[in-house]
């Protein structure tokens, strides 16, 4: 009885997120010349996902793609992507996932954020007779996330590099991957606090049925992380080096390094350039995120670009998240003309045919996500910590963070002790190996020339899979003092 429950719960579940996403998706017109499988892939019973879940044990719930065609041929641009947001163990309802046990993925916070409005000078109440060459923002400036976790929320939309790397069309490819690289900051919306920050040696991993994702805390002093993730269409990999600098009530964060995107069945390699995050009305008004500048991708084999430049805010709350630009061939000629917000949905022009193509749309939010710290639904999932994932990930995960945990399960006390006893124990592992003359090394990254930019990377080794492989976790630190 609890299973067929489970199966009606979930089936209505699934088809009103999807009821929401086509609602919101009527006035996204699609361009007469772009309704082909080119643009659209509609997961079939006979596909490579069903059958994983079939030969896993279960019993596959399907949403009929004749089901969802009946509303219009502009619901089949979420009949694809949709599946990349939900993972498709939840699709599928066992004894293993039935309401007595851990779901597979959440739709919520185990609590909701405090709705308290905290001041910049309630901070600086907070700092009055401590070591500000020891101070660290207190604990209720953060959102229940790390920095390697919001890093991960860029592949959200991994779906784009599939299609780049599928499309035949160069320049079409090149919207692709922009439009990727653009769409990554869709999440910073309406988000007004700030990550934890990571520890030196903190590793986080994120695996899905279609890439694997891995990040490790590599330097302190500078702090930064970094990323690689991998499918069978792509690689990407970067780091989120930054330079900031205040302007008063605006404090700008710069990225210094570029990100790298190979694409494996064309064999093709892009190099970009991000744009620059702003965070806004830092002491004064309503903080929000914003982004500014120039960002060029630039397709290393063809030398054609595409260069977005993203426009600040406005008086007009509607002109949040304008960007624009072209893609330009390597002769100079613009061919395509990108218009749209990185907060909602991103078109292309072909400015030879007039052909409006659409190129990316923001999914659906989850329900009451305003109370979730503005979280999308794939950064609920980034923190969750279901007991598969306990038995399987080292100690240096970022989802065994206990100060990070106690603030997510609504424990403020408890996340700021925490916070403080791991900060102190970073403190004192850098004077001992100051003391020893240790220099620390990254576990998992190299940093060397990277071979198609020849700049100063941070390149994957591909060791931690391996270990991961045979939970040999031994050689990593104990950076929680929580080693099993």
């Amino acid at each position: 009885m609890e299973i067929e429950d489970a199966k009606a719960n979930l089936t209505s579940t699934v088809k009103d997120i999807l009821c929401k996403a086509k609602e919101s998706n009527k006035n996204f017109e699609q361009s007469p010349s772009r309704t082909s499988n080119a643009n659209t892939l509609i997961i079939e019973e006979d596909s490579k996902d069903f059958k994983t879940a079939i030969e896993n044990g279960g019993e596959v719930i399907r949403l009929n793609k004749e089901d969802s065609k009946s509303s219009g041929e502009n619901d089949s641009f979420y009949d694809e992507v949709f599946y990349d947001v939900i993972p498709e163990e939840a699709f599928v309802v066992t004894e293993a996932n039935a309401p007595s046990v851990e779901p597979e993925f959440r739709t919520a916070l185990p609590v909701q954020r405090n709705k308290n409005k905290i001041s910049f000078w309630v901070m600086l109440k907070d700092m009055i007779g401590k070591d500000l060459t020891k101070m660290s923002l207190p604990v209720y400036f953060n959102e229940p996330a790390g920095l390697l976790q919001r890093t991960a929320e860029a592949f959200e939309n991994d779906y784009l590099l599939e299609k780049a790397d599928k499309e035949k069309d160069p320049y079409l490819r090149l919207a692709y991957v922009a439009a990727f690289n653009a769409s990554q900051y869709n999440g910073c919306l309406g988000r007004d606090m700030k990550p934890f920050n990571p520890l030196l040696g903190e590793t986080f991993e994120y695996v899905t049925g279609s890439y694997k994702y891995f990040s490790e805390q590599v330097s302190h002093h500078p702090p930064i992380s970094a990323c690689h993730c991998e499918s069978n269409n792509y690689i990407v990999y970067f780091n989120t080096r930054v330079t900031n600098k205040f302007w008063g009530n605006c404090i700008e964060f710069r990225p210094l390094g570029r990100m790298n995107i190979h694409l494996k069945t064309i064999n093709e390699d892009y190099v970009i350039n991000r744009p620059s995050i702003n965070g806004q009305n830092i002491i004064f008004g309503k903080l929000y995120l914003d982004l500014s500048g120039e960002s060029v991708a630039e397709n290393i084999k063809t030398g054609d670009k595409c260069i977005i430049k993203f426009h600040t805010k406005g008086w007009s709350e509607s002109s949040l998240g304008n960007m624009d630009g072209y893609v330009i061939s390597k002769t100079g000629e613009k061919i395509l003309k990108i218009e749209g917000k990185w907060c909602n949905s991103i078109t292309a022009k072909n400015l030879r045919t007039g052909d409006i193509i659409p190129i990316w749309k923001k999914f659906p939010l989850p329900r009451d996500w305003e109370n979730y710290y503005c979280f999308t639904t794939h950064a609920l999932q980034l923190n969750y910590l279901p007991e598969r994932l306990r038995k399987v990930l080292p100690y240096t995960d970022t989802r065994f963070r206990p100060d990070q945990r106690a603030y997510e399960n609504g424990d403020i006390k408890l996340a700021t002790q925490e916070k403080a006893r791991l900060e102190e124990r970073q403190r004192a592992t850098r004077r001992e190996m100051e003391k020893k003359k240790i220099t620390y090394k990254p576990v998992y990254f190299t940093l060397s020339i990277n071979p198609v930019t020849n700049d100063h990377d941070y390149i994957f080794n591909g060791k931690y899979w391996i270990d991961r492989g045979s939970s040999n976790w031994n050689h990593l630190q104990d950076i929680y003092g929580i080693k099993r």
